[in-house]
């Protein structure tokens, strides 16, 4: 069962992997397809960026005036430059001074608007050395552009301006919303994971539980049926045994000859042992019905000697709470519980019996102040057979065990070294006032 838990859980985590490195592919992908965006704008600026350059009269140039805009100089660039604004889909072109001072610009609107200096711009500066140069993708104003800077060179080969295009990146705008909902795939994801992860990891445990539960069931039915058939062959022969002790006893016995009184007594040892063989074996008939605590509490009390060793801690709980269980099963069960108590405490200690109501349920608590129990019996305490005692036949708590769970109640039970043992039975509860409707 291990191995299979085990490598559902390398399958899982490998289906992990897997999806997990799916996102990140897609993150790659998108990234190196904006790179692949931006590099062909780039390209595609620069080389629009040299074409005009070209084209651009630099004599025309030399006669413009920063902010004079009614020249005949002026028109004839601006014509120039408007055309291949609009022909090539560019958002703006500016034709600046080496000082930064906007001397063309299209749309003309720009002129007024970007009077500000670019000296300080490191693409104006390569510009103004002769190098064409173009910015990464800028969101401004929720909006992406991408800039080409050059240099316009005379006849000499000397800058005499800079030409800037600037152009829309709006697949950049696409790219950006893919990545959003990437972002949001990817959280999804990852949230549809861990719901899937924790509803798995349940599904598996509670199968492996049951898997569990059911191998124990069959393994205690062949157990019943071993003990029920050893239990029957044995009967017969002990109470051979007991008739013919009496006969021997009537006929060569003396009053004094304790031989006599010994057999009988491992007789009635040997058909306890039997009897609970017997009750392992067979599955008790459950008979319910409502009953109130105190009841129970007073006929344990009664098998108790001396009832000063029992104590019992009725944590308020009023006449008003009932149990709704078979009566007989939960006596036995509880009984078999404080019997064991009593064997493992301290003969100056008592044993102590708390009930509690816990949110419609009712735990009985019994602990002994004996010398508590290792972790690794603790793990076999309810197996069939398994005993610490000489003379246990291991049946005790397997057959407790088996009741509680028949009344729709668990057990569990806590130790520590030294400190003694905790038995905890958990048992449904049923208000007094619903007694009519049952």
């Amino acid at each position: 069962m291990s191995n299979t838990k085990t490598r559902y859980t390398f399958f899982f985590w490998i289906g992990i992997v897997l999806i997990l490195g799916l996102n990140l592919l897609l993150w790659v992908y998108v990234n190196q397809v904006e790179k692949e965006f931006a590099t062909n704008l780039s390209t595609r600026l620069t080389s629009t960026n040299k074409s005009l350059a070209r084209q651009i009269d630099e004599e025309l140039l030399g006669l413009i005036i920063p902010g004079e805009r009614n020249t005949l100089e002026y028109f004839s660039i601006y014509e120039n430059i408007d055309i291949v604004r609009q022909q090539d889909s560019l958002q703006s072109i500016l034709i600046l001074s080496l000082n930064g001072e906007i001397l063309v610009a299209s749309p003309e609107i720009l002129s007024v608007q970007k009077e500000i200096s670019h000296t300080e711009n490191a693409f104006f500066i390569k510009a103004k050395e002769a190098e064409y140069n173009t910015t990464p993708p800028e969101l401004i104003s929720g909006e992406w552009f991408m800039s080409s800077y050059g240099p316009i060179v005379d006849i000499d080969g000397q800058v005499v301006g800079i030409l800037v295009i600037e152009a829309k990146a709006t697949y950049f705008e696409t790219l950006q919303e893919l990545r959003n909902r990437l972002i949001l795939f990817s959280l999804i994801n990852f949230l549809v994971i861990t719901i899937i992860a924790i509803f798995l990891f349940r599904l598996t445990d509670r199968a492996f539980k049951y898997q569990a539960t059911i191998k124990d069931h069959e393994h205690l039915v062949q157990l019943g049926t071993m003990a029920a058939s050893v239990a029957h062959e044995i009967r017969n022969p002990l109470g051979i045994i007991e008739g013919s002790n009496e006969l021997i006893k009537k006929k060569y016995g003396q009053h004094d000859d304790e031989i006599f009184e010994y057999i009988p007594g491992e007789i009635k040892r040997l058909t306890e042992i039997i009897e609970n063989f017997l009750n392992f074996a067979r599955t008790p008939k459950i008979n319910k019905s409502p009953f109130p605590i105190e009841q129970i509490l007073t006929r344990i009390k009664i098998g108790i000697n001396p009832p000063s060793k029992l104590i019992i801690e009725n944590d308020g709980l009023s006449e008003e709470v009932l149990l709704f269980t078979d009566y007989n099963l939960l006596e036995q069960a509880l009984l078999n519980i404080i019997k064991n108590a009593f064997e493992a405490a301290s003969d100056k200690k008592a044993v102590i019996l708390k009930i509690q109501r816990q949110k419609g349920n009712i735990k009985f608590y019994i602990k002994d102040n004996g010398p508590g129990i290792t972790e690794t019996e603790l793990e076999k305490i309810f197996q069939p057979f398994f005993t610490t005692k000489e003379r246990g036949t291991g049946l005790g708590l397997a057959i407790t065990k088996r009741i509680i769970e028949l009344l729709d109640g668990q057990i569990a039970v806590k130790s520590v070294m030294g400190e003694g043992t905790e038995f905890i039975i958990t048992l449904p509860a049923l208000k007094k006032k619903g007694y009519d409707k049952l």
